[in-house]
């Protein structure tokens, strides 16, 4: 018997799961880029200078930082519960377009109506692609964790 037709709730915690394993996927993630962006501006430096633990560490919480105070997490959840859809590439793309309007207030936040960087545009466009990634891979999952198996025995 579906737990979800007696007063279950498996279904919001199975998204919920799914939606912290994507965050969880999309940090270190953006943490490599980071790494990639900052060694493609200087990579003599990048190669001569070690990255310490301490270093890696304090990215994973910068990162984890905005993405917890720029809004980014509570608005992808929020859409992911009014804008969760059966079409696959729906919420991903809502989910990237989030990430690029973030960062784009977060620029704006630290750095005014200055133009950004050929960095800062490196940096959106590949969060983008790993936000679209993660949440599309997420959303298979999903939905193949969520299936009735009940219903498919019936056919």
């Amino acid at each position: 018997m579906n737990r979800d037709a007696a007063g279950g709730h498996d279904t919001e915690w199975k998204s919920f799961w799914i939606w912290s394993a994507e965050i969880a996927c999309q940090v270190p993630m953006l943490v490599a880029v980071v790494m990639f962006i900052v060694f493609i501006s200087d990579p003599k430096e990048f190669l001569n200078t070690a990255v310490s633990l301490r270093d890696l560490s304090f990215l994973l919480y910068a990162t984890f930082f905005y993405m917890l105070f720029s809004g980014y997490l509570i608005t992808t959840a929020v859409v992911g519960v009014f804008f969760g859809s059966r079409i696959s590439w729906v919420y991903p793309t809502i989910a990237a377009t989030l990430f690029v309007a973030h960062t784009q207030f977060f620029q704006f936040l630290l750095n005014g109506w200055k133009r950004p960087e050929f960095t800062f545009g490196v940096l959106q466009a590949s969060g983008a692609c790993i936000v679209f990634a993660c949440t599309f891979v997420g959303g298979r999952v999903l939905s193949k964790w969520t299936i009735d198996k009940t219903s498919l025995l019936a056919k």
